[in-house]
């Protein structure tokens, strides 16, 4: 994604610095006559591979490494064999799942997202909840 900013007599520049966390934004004021800047965002990078961990008897928490320049992460789960089916959307490197069945075998995928774009899938390992 391609940003243009233009300014009448000031000059206004917008800096983004990103990294593990959100991207901060900060706000720069010169004077000059004005020109356009460009400011380049590029889509997510992939995320670390998802663990899936067992929380309770039909629980499970899902963590990652996070992914260089998202904003938020696209959650997907699927039974073995099946389709991906969305889980939801969150902004912090974990997801938890309640109520799955400890007679299935289970993947989950999670994606990085931005004004840009999405990152390619990090697929879990396949998990099964142990009965207790």
């Amino acid at each position: 994604m391609t940003r243009a900013l233009r300014a009448g007599a000031a000059l206004v520049a917008v800096l983004v610095c990103s990294g593990p966390a959100l991207p901060a934004t900060a706000t720069v004021a010169a004077t000059g006559t004005a020109r356009s800047l460009v400011e380049r965002v590029d889509a997510p990078e992939r995320p670390g591979k998802p663990v899936a961990e067992q929380t309770g008897p039909k629980a499970a928490t899902l963590t990652w490494a996070a992914s260089a320049g998202a904003r938020k992460y696209k959650v997907q789960i699927r039974q073995d064999g099946g389709s991906w089916f969305a889980a939801g959307t969150v902004t912090t490197t974990e997801a938890q799942f309640y109520d799955i069945g400890a007679d299935h075998v289970f993947k989950f995928r999670v994606a990085g997202v931005n004004g840009a774009g999405r990152s390619p899938w990090a697929t879990s390992d396949r998990f099964r909840l142990q009965q207790s």
